[in-house]
């Protein structure tokens, strides 16, 4: 809740919620077809029902072979891409990692 990605949906302007632009900007829908706004883990990390527990998730091979699907640059280059207006060409997969979309997970050294 306290990462950009967590407020991507209040980023849009009310014209910039359609499709083109909702689609990075939402998890997905649910089964009623309402929009999970933001973008939340599943976003990038695919669908969690089967490796969202503490135990699975302590584990990366046990969380990886219930479907947690690693980052890569190619994750995030579906939506930081020239397609996007806020786009600064040319994505830093590096940088992006370094400043962390997860930093507040890590641990003090």
């Amino acid at each position: 809740m306290e990462t950009k990605h967590s407020r991507a949906w209040s980023a849009l302007k009310p014209e910039e919620q359609k499709k083109e632009c909702a689609e990075c900007h939402i998890t997905g829908k649910t089964a009623s077809d309402s929009l999970l706004v933001n973008v939340g883990c599943e976003s990038c990390h695919g669908p969690g029902s089967e490796y969202r527990s503490i135990t699975k998730m302590k584990d990366a091979k046990l969380a990886a072979a219930a479907g947690l699907m690693p980052i890569t640059e190619a994750t995030c280059v579906r939506c930081h891409n020239a397609r996007s207006p806020q786009f600064k060409a040319p994505f830093d997969f590096a940088k992006a990692k370094e400043l962390g979309v997860h930093k507040h997970f890590t641990k003090a050294k």
